[in-house]
Protein backbone atom coordinates (compact mmCIF):
# COMPACT_ATOMS: atom_id res chain seq x y z
CA UNK A 1 0.00 0.00 0.00
CA UNK A 2 2.80 2.43 0.88
CA UNK A 3 4.60 1.64 -2.38
CA UNK A 4 1.43 2.26 -4.35
CA UNK A 5 0.80 5.60 -2.56
CA UNK A 6 4.39 6.62 -3.15
CA UNK A 7 4.14 5.72 -6.85
CA UNK A 8 0.90 7.70 -7.22
CA UNK A 9 2.47 10.69 -5.43
CA UNK A 10 5.55 10.59 -7.67
CA UNK A 11 3.34 10.29 -10.76
CA UNK A 12 1.17 13.23 -9.61
CA UNK A 13 4.22 15.39 -8.93
CA UNK A 14 5.63 14.43 -12.33
CA UNK A 15 2.41 15.40 -14.07
CA UNK A 16 2.26 18.70 -12.20
CA UNK A 17 5.84 19.46 -13.14
CA UNK A 18 5.15 18.62 -16.78
CA UNK A 19 2.11 20.91 -16.72
CA UNK A 20 4.15 23.75 -15.24
CA UNK A 21 6.80 23.27 -17.88
CA UNK A 22 4.18 23.74 -20.56
CA UNK A 23 3.19 27.08 -19.06
CA UNK A 24 6.81 28.18 -18.99
CA UNK A 25 7.18 27.20 -22.63
CA UNK A 26 4.03 29.08 -23.65
CA UNK A 27 5.14 32.12 -21.63
CA UNK A 28 8.54 31.98 -23.30
CA UNK A 29 6.88 31.67 -26.72
CA UNK A 30 4.58 34.61 -25.95
CA UNK A 31 7.58 36.69 -24.85
CA UNK A 32 9.38 35.85 -28.10
CA UNK A 33 6.36 36.81 -30.18
CA UNK A 34 6.02 40.08 -28.25
CA UNK A 35 9.72 40.88 -28.66
CA UNK A 36 9.47 40.19 -32.41
CA UNK A 37 6.46 42.51 -32.62
CA UNK A 38 8.28 45.25 -30.71
CA UNK A 39 11.32 44.80 -32.99
CA UNK A 40 9.14 45.22 -36.11
CA UNK A 41 7.47 48.35 -34.79
CA UNK A 42 10.77 49.76 -33.52
CA UNK A 43 12.33 49.21 -36.97
CA UNK A 44 9.45 51.12 -38.57
CA UNK A 45 9.87 53.95 -36.06
CA UNK A 46 13.64 54.11 -36.51
CA UNK A 47 13.24 54.32 -40.28
CA UNK A 48 10.72 57.15 -40.03
CA UNK A 49 12.84 58.97 -37.44
CA UNK A 50 15.95 58.70 -39.59
CA UNK A 51 14.14 59.86 -42.73
CA UNK A 52 12.48 62.74 -40.82
CA UNK A 53 15.66 64.07 -39.25
CA UNK A 54 16.38 66.75 -41.94
CA UNK A 55 12.80 68.06 -41.80
CA UNK A 56 12.81 68.03 -38.01
CA UNK A 57 16.05 70.06 -38.01
CA UNK A 58 14.37 72.67 -40.23
CA UNK A 59 11.38 72.84 -37.88
CA UNK A 60 13.69 73.16 -34.88
CA UNK A 61 15.62 75.96 -36.64
CA UNK A 62 12.37 77.84 -37.22
CA UNK A 63 11.39 77.39 -33.57
CA UNK A 64 14.73 78.81 -32.46
CA UNK A 65 15.04 81.35 -35.29
CA UNK A 66 14.42 85.05 -35.52
CA UNK A 67 11.45 86.96 -36.82
CA UNK A 68 7.92 87.05 -35.57
CA UNK A 69 6.35 83.87 -34.32
CA UNK A 70 3.62 84.23 -36.91
CA UNK A 71 6.08 84.54 -39.81
CA UNK A 72 8.12 81.56 -38.61
CA UNK A 73 4.94 79.56 -38.17
CA UNK A 74 3.79 80.31 -41.72
CA UNK A 75 7.25 79.31 -43.03
CA UNK A 76 7.00 76.08 -41.06
CA UNK A 77 3.48 75.18 -42.16
CA UNK A 78 4.62 73.14 -45.20
CA UNK A 79 7.04 71.23 -42.96
CA UNK A 80 4.23 70.50 -40.50
CA UNK A 81 2.08 69.24 -43.36
CA UNK A 82 4.89 66.90 -44.44
CA UNK A 83 5.25 65.76 -40.84
CA UNK A 84 1.54 65.04 -40.68
CA UNK A 85 1.67 62.94 -43.86
CA UNK A 86 4.70 60.97 -42.66
CA UNK A 87 3.15 60.34 -39.24
CA UNK A 88 -0.19 59.32 -40.78
CA UNK A 89 1.64 56.86 -43.03
CA UNK A 90 3.62 55.51 -40.07
CA UNK A 91 0.41 55.01 -38.11
CA UNK A 92 -1.18 53.08 -40.98
CA UNK A 93 1.90 50.85 -41.24
CA UNK A 94 1.87 50.34 -37.47
CA UNK A 95 -1.79 49.30 -37.59
CA UNK A 96 -0.98 46.79 -40.35
CA UNK A 97 1.39 44.90 -38.03
CA UNK A 98 -0.63 42.33 -36.13
CA UNK A 99 -0.11 42.57 -32.36
CA UNK A 100 0.61 39.46 -30.32
CA UNK A 101 -2.36 37.46 -29.10
CA UNK A 102 -3.49 38.82 -25.77
CA UNK A 103 -2.02 42.29 -26.39
CA UNK A 104 -4.76 43.52 -28.72
CA UNK A 105 -6.44 45.66 -26.05
CA UNK A 106 -3.19 47.42 -25.10
CA UNK A 107 -2.35 48.08 -28.73
CA UNK A 108 -5.88 49.29 -29.45
CA UNK A 109 -5.58 51.85 -26.62
CA UNK A 110 -2.22 52.98 -28.01
CA UNK A 111 -3.64 53.18 -31.53
CA UNK A 112 -6.60 55.25 -30.35
CA UNK A 113 -4.28 57.65 -28.52
CA UNK A 114 -2.01 57.90 -31.58
CA UNK A 115 -4.99 58.64 -33.82
CA UNK A 116 -6.12 61.38 -31.45
CA UNK A 117 -2.63 62.94 -31.29
CA UNK A 118 -2.39 62.84 -35.08
CA UNK A 119 -5.82 64.50 -35.29
CA UNK A 120 -4.52 67.27 -33.01
CA UNK A 121 -1.72 67.91 -35.50
CA UNK A 122 -4.10 67.82 -38.45
CA UNK A 123 -6.46 70.28 -36.73
CA UNK A 124 -3.56 72.70 -36.11
CA UNK A 125 -2.40 72.80 -39.74
CA UNK A 126 -4.77 75.58 -40.87
CA UNK A 127 -3.61 77.69 -37.91
CA UNK A 128 0.00 77.19 -39.00
CA UNK A 129 -0.91 78.34 -42.51
CA UNK A 130 -2.40 81.53 -41.05
CA UNK A 131 0.41 82.08 -38.56
CA UNK A 132 -2.15 81.80 -35.75
CA UNK A 133 -0.09 81.02 -32.68
CA UNK A 134 -2.61 80.00 -29.93
CA UNK A 135 -3.70 76.72 -31.58
CA UNK A 136 -0.03 75.85 -32.19
CA UNK A 137 0.80 76.56 -28.56
CA UNK A 138 -2.02 74.18 -27.61
CA UNK A 139 -0.51 71.58 -29.93
CA UNK A 140 3.02 72.10 -28.61
CA UNK A 141 1.94 71.97 -24.97
CA UNK A 142 -0.34 68.99 -25.59
CA UNK A 143 -3.46 70.74 -24.34
CA UNK A 144 -5.57 67.66 -25.10
CA UNK A 145 -3.13 65.31 -23.32
CA UNK A 146 -3.40 62.97 -26.31
CA UNK A 147 0.33 63.01 -27.03
CA UNK A 148 1.27 62.32 -23.39
CA UNK A 149 -1.13 59.39 -23.29
CA UNK A 150 0.26 58.02 -26.56
CA UNK A 151 3.86 58.41 -25.35
CA UNK A 152 3.09 56.73 -22.01
CA UNK A 153 1.29 53.79 -23.63
CA UNK A 154 4.08 53.31 -26.18
CA UNK A 155 6.84 53.37 -23.58
CA UNK A 156 4.90 51.17 -21.18
CA UNK A 157 4.46 48.55 -23.88
CA UNK A 158 8.19 48.62 -24.60
CA UNK A 159 8.55 50.59 -27.83
CA UNK A 160 11.41 52.96 -28.55
CA UNK A 161 10.91 56.44 -27.17
CA UNK A 162 10.84 57.91 -30.69
CA UNK A 163 8.02 55.62 -31.80
CA UNK A 164 5.23 57.58 -30.18
CA UNK A 165 7.02 60.60 -28.80
CA UNK A 166 7.53 64.13 -30.02
CA UNK A 167 10.32 64.09 -32.61
CA UNK A 168 11.47 67.64 -31.81
CA UNK A 169 12.56 68.92 -28.43
CA UNK A 170 10.57 72.05 -27.68
CA UNK A 171 12.81 73.34 -24.89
Amino acid sequence: MLTRTLAITILAVGLLAAGCGGDDDSQADAAKVRMAYIAKVDALCKKVTDESRPRNRKIKALIEGTGTYASRLRKGAPLLRETYKVQADKLEKFKAIDPPAGDETQIERLTTAAEAALKDLEDALPAADRGDLPPIIDLATDATNNRAKMERLGLTYGFRSDCFGLPIALN
